[in-house]
């Protein structure tokens, strides 16, 4: 079974990106196991958690369906990722952190250096990114806003790409909604097969 968290950017604006995020969320939700424990948090100016752990998918569902309106524009990706570390420290055994987010970092009180050495110093979690900034680079793109304008973008990718390779897991970057199942369910079998290599059987 996977231990695992989803920590999703909802914010006040850039709707695209925030929808896809839901959508990512629920196609997530889609791939658990009954004996799965999945707890669903969310970030803005602060992480909140929505749904703490469970076996219950519905009660996942039932906490992205209640995300309707959020409170504030800015998105601390680096406190929020800080805080979940912390909150998975406490949990046993292995732990997956799946982030769905644009990779975009407004006002969090960490740098991006005080991340990386947390994030070395962290054991038995391991970080999947999912970048949902292709619908913010496609408004930006049809508004002539190239070059400067997307280099937070970039910045934010190269990010989101090291939090997954720095911990063992994986970084992704869907187009399309379309491509969400596929992500997901790469994620959910790499996930388990790591569970199944570090398994030792209790009986030799």
């Amino acid at each position: 079974p996977m231990t695992v968290v989803m920590l999703v950017e909802f914010r006040h604006g850039i709707i695209p990106v925030i929808y896809n995020a839901l959508q990512a969320s629920y196609a997530f939700t889609d791939q658990l196991q009954p004996q799965d424990w999945v707890a669903l948090m969310t970030f803005d100016l602060k992480p909140t958690v929505v749904v703490d752990f469970t076996h219950d998918k519905n009660s996942v569902y039932a906490g992205l369906r209640s995300l309707q309106v959020a409170n504030y524009s800015e998105a601390d990706l680096f406190d929020a990722l800080s805080d979940t570390i912390d909150r998975l420290d406490g949990v046993k055994g292995r732990k997956t952190l799946v982030l769905i987010a644009s990779g975009l970092n407004t006002f969090s009180h960490m740098h991006f250096d005080q991340l990386k050495k947390k994030i070395s110093q962290t054991q038995n979690i391991t970080i999947f990114s999912v970048n949902m900034s292709w619908a913010l680079e496609e408004y930006l793109d049809e508004m002539g806003m190239t070059g400067a304008a997307q280099m937070p973008l970039l910045q934010g990718a190269n990010e989101m790409r090291y939090f997954a390779d720095a911990t063992g897991g994986r970084y992704y970057q869907p187009r399309f909604q379309g491509g969400f199942p596929d992500v997901f369910k790469d994620i959910s079998a790499d996930v388990r097969s790591q569970h199944m290599l570090s398994y030792v059987p209790t009986n030799k």
